[in-house]
């Protein structure tokens, strides 16, 4: 018996077809964040591992999170772009900003050998390295001879050119460890044997707000090293690069970005 002479059979047959091909196409969430021409498109490195916290990071239910993220997000928003999110080591960020394989990455202009590569935004949030110790030690200091004689622990394979002279003098003891929160969990627990932990400021006061660490720390109010955070841009797209300089710009007089920052401290 064939289907299709049935009167009744062929007439579903063809409703079947029709809704087919009037049917709009399914969109995945991964099309549907990529489904921006390139020029309203903004490929963001959200950096591997565990990211960045809290500049960029994703949280404990994988949302992305930080302050570079907030901003570059509201920029998008405000200017009508899509952000695409990848994840990549350090290593290969150069060349993929030189080539544009992504668009925007967080730097600063001193961490990398030819920043004449990329285009540059205004500063967005300083990256300081300060020197954390216990409330009862309060180490504080206006001149690196002042530091001489004690233990500072710091992050593996970071270099610091203020200090790094005096570490390899042995004038200060360096004691290296993979990250900042069990560089804060030894000032808690070896205070006779470390003096002082060498951590971004806000790097540190995230850890003080996560860990919930109460007011056990004090922050040196000199400075181990300052650089700015601003978004490295590939250079093509210029346009991208004036739409991120004016919604920052916004953001500063407004008091909105003080406000991204604060939500990141104790």
């Amino acid at each position: 018996m064939n289907f299709i002479n049935h009167p009744w059979r062929r007439a579903v047959l063809l409703a079947v077809i029709a809704l087919w091909f009037l049917a709009p196409p399914t969109v995945h969430a991964q099309d549907a964040q990529t489904s921006a021409p390139e020029s309203r498109l903004i490929r963001f490195n959200m950096s591997d591992g565990g990211g960045f916290p809290p500049f960029t990071y994703y949280d404990e239910h994988n949302q992305p999170q930080g302050i570079m993220y907030e901003v570059l997000a509201t920029v998008a928003n405000r200017r009508n772009y899509q952000l695409k999110l990848m994840a990549l080591p350090r290593k290969r960020l150069d060349s993929m900003l030189a080539t544009g394989d992504v668009d925007v990455v967080t730097l600063a202009r001193e961490w990398t050998d030819a920043p004449t590569q990329f285009l540059w935004s205004k500063p967005v949030i300083p990256h300081r390295d300060v020197i954390f110790s216990l409330r009862d030690r309060n180490l504080q200091f206006k001149k690196v001879d002042e530091l001489v004689g004690m233990t500072l622990v710091v992050r593996f394979g970071y270099h610091y050119p203020l200090l790094d002279p005096y570490f390899e003098d042995g004038l200060i003891k360096r004691q290296e460890d993979y990250s900042e929160s069990i560089m804060l969990s030894h000032l808690l627990k070896t205070p006779d044997r470390v003096d002082g932990a060498v951590i971004n400021e806000l790097v540190g006061l995230w850890l003080i707000k996560e860990k919930r660490l109460g007011n056990q720390f004090v922050l040196s109010d000199q400075d181990v090293s300052t650089v700015w955070f601003r978004f490295a841009v590939t250079p093509e797209r210029k346009q991208l690069l004036a739409d991120i300089d004016a919604v920052l710009q916004d953001l500063k007089d407004s008091g909105d970005l003080q406000a991204i920052i604060a939500r990141y401290q104790p």
